[in-house]
C-alpha cells in the first residue's frame, strides 16, 4: 500500500502544472540561452490555452526560444519586437517599422495566426523580396 502511495506522489510530481513548468524552469534561464518549448506545452493556435504560444513566423520563435522576447510568449510590446529584431538581426530601422506597422501595440507570438490577418510575408532569400 506504501508503493501505491509513492507511485502516486511520483506520477503527480511528472503531471505537474504547466505554470509551474513556466514559472521556475523557465525564468531562471538567462537570456541568450536556448529553450524550445515541446509537445503539449505549445501550440500556435489562436485560441490555444497552452503554457506557451509560437508563432508561425521562425523568426519571432528564434527571438522567444532564445529569450530576447519573452518566453511565454504572453503581451508581448511592438517596442520589444522592434528592439530585439534591431539588436539580434541586425535590420535596419526602417527595415523594422515596415515589417511591424501591421502589428497591435501588444501581441501575443500566435496573433499572426489569426485568420484573416495579413502578414507581410517578405524573406530575404525569396526573389520578390529583391
Amino acid at each position: 500500500m506504501v508503493s501505491m502511495y509513492i507511485f502516486a506522489i511520483a506520477v503527480a510530481g511528472l503531471i505537474s502544472t504547466t505554470e509551474a513548468i513556466k514559472g521556475d524552469a523557465i525564468a531562471t534561464l538567462p537570456v541568450g540561452e536556448y529553450y524550445r518549448p515541446r509537445g503539449k506545452l505549445v501550440s500556435r493556435r489562436v485560441d490555444a490555452t497552452t503554457a506557451f504560444l509560437r508563432s508561425p513566423c521562425p523568426a519571432l520563435n528564434s527571438l522567444a526560444n532564445h529569450g530576447y522576447l519573452l518566453r511565454d510568449d504572453m503581451s508581448i510590446s511592438k517596442a520589444q519586437i522592434k528592439e530585439a529584431a534591431m539588436k539580434y538581426f541586425n535590420v535596419a530601422d526602417d527595415i523594422v517599422n515596415f515589417l511591424t506597422d501591421a502589428l497591435p501595440d501588444t501581441l501575443y507570438l500566435n496573433f499572426i495566426s489569426k485568420h484573416g490577418y495579413r502578414a507581410r510575408h517578405l524573406a530575404c532569400s525569396r526573389r520578390r523580396f529583391l
